[in-house]
């Protein structure tokens, strides 16, 4: 996956999905320190694990505001989070040949 990653960063068509990807995490897990007073790891977490779907429940928001922003972010990071997923596995593919 670190090679496919460094391919996608040497694609220069691909690196903007990656930058978006990251900073769309760091805006979440800044986001959740703030709104549920997270700790920076738990915000983290809760950022990665939101926009990979997993969704474990072990933190969720605390009030119906908080759930809202959490569906947003979530909605927001999936054509993301896919198009990321997207590159990685054409990456694989380029690099397999």
């Amino acid at each position: 996956v670190w090679r496919s990653l460094r391919g996608i960063w040497n694609d220069q068509a691909s690196r903007g999905i990656l930058i978006t990807a990251v900073l769309l995490l760091l805006a979440g897990t800044l986001l959740f320190m703030i709104i549920e007073d997270f700790s920076p790891v738990d915000s983290f977490y809760f950022s990665f694990i939101t926009l990979s779907t997993i969704g474990y429940g072990d933190l969720s928001p605390a009030t119906d505001l908080r759930k809202i922003v959490t569906v947003i972010y979530g909605i927001a990071g999936l054509g993301v989070i896919a198009a990321l997923v997207s590159a990685i596995a054409t990456q694989r593919r380029r690099e397999s040949k």
